[in-house]
């Protein structure tokens, strides 16, 4: 196992950029931390760095190892944390959330409002985590509650289903198609198509969709993630297909959220650890979030049945 203050010192360099700025992440001198990075490179017996007048870059092997140290890093800090929890407060009014930046206003932000008013002596780590990569971690991590869009399997946590959404349209409110009731596919195929990227539910979910249409499928804008993609919207670029509580917290001005057809459904749930015990902190906010997330779907489900959900 390589020493954790290299592999320390590794990450520092790879997210600063710099063996001096990584120094002062760590706490080390310049000349420590670059014996640490050397002896890094030695013991893992691959070419981590590239040389070049005495500034160091990281090779493409060297990315590759950085994402594993990365996790390996987690679970130490997860495993210190745990520690330090199980040590301080049996009662564990301390919560450790992960969740994707994308949804983290829309469902979370409410529900901590209320148990931080509910309970004085509450507190919470929240660790944003891209979708795509939450499976990867879930199993590394320690961790209270996960929230997430669903399927998700891991043989270390239990998934369970707290609400629905469907994917809506969502364009500028003077688009041509805003007056439109819902829109359907064939209305989609001739328009500026706003996508994200190809790993997204939503993408493979299109892209199925225009293969069992026989039709290719074609965009004029490729996203990172939905919020952008309805930022895009904004700019008058074209529509997108989007998850509504992404859209809702998007910061795109001038939107219109329409009903899509086929229905397109989006499921959401709360990932807990198989091995640990729910804490009534735990219990009581999967309760507080699942009112919201409900409530929230009301109230734009109202509003897309009454000719479109306008959000400036």
């Amino acid at each position: 196992m390589p020493n954790i203050g290299a592999l320390r010192a590794f990450k520092g360099f790879m997210e600063t950029g710099s063996v001096s700025a990584a120094a002062k992440r760590i706490g080390r001198t310049q000349p420590q931390t670059g014996r640490l990075l050397v002896s890094l490179e030695q013991e893992a017996g691959i070419t981590l760095f590239n040389r070049s007048n005495k500034r160091l870059s990281p090779t493409d092997n060297g990315w590759r190892y950085y994402r594993q140290v990365e996790r390996v890093l987690a679970s130490m800090e997860g495993l210190e944390s745990l520690t330090a929890e199980l040590r301080a407060d049996p009662r564990r009014n301390h919560l450790k959330i992960m969740i994707s930046p994308l949804i983290l206003r829309a469902i979370l932000g409410d529900a901590l409002s209320i148990m931080r008013s509910e309970r004085k002596a509450f507190s919470v780590s929240v660790e944003v985590r891209d979708r795509i990569d939450i499976e990867n971690w879930v199993g590394n991590e320690n961790f209270d509650l996960g929230i997430t869009t669903l399927p998700l399997s891991h043989p270390a946590v239990s998934v369970t289903e707290f609400c629905r959404v469907e994917a809506m349209v969502i364009m500028k409110n003077d688009h041509q198609l805003a007056d439109k009731a819902q829109i359907t596919f064939s209305d989609l195929v001739d328009e500026p198509l706003i996508v994200t990227h190809s790993r997204s539910i939503l993408r493979m979910h299109l892209q199925r969709l225009f293969e069992n249409m026989d039709r290719n499928f074609e965009f004029s804008f490729e996203a990172t993630n939905g919020t952008t993609a309805c930022q895009l919207c904004a700019m008058g670029l074209g529509l997108t297909l989007a998850d509504p509580f992404v859209a809702l917290t998007s910061g795109g001005r001038d939107l219109v959220m329409k009903k899509f057809m086929p229905t397109i459904t989006l499921p959401y749930g709360f990932v807990v650890p198989k091995w640990k015990t729910e804490s009534d902190a735990t219990v009581r906010l999967k309760e507080l979030v699942s009112l919201n997330a409900k409530q929230k779907i009301t109230e734009f489900t109202q509003g897309v049945l009454t000719g479109g959900f306008l959000f400036r």
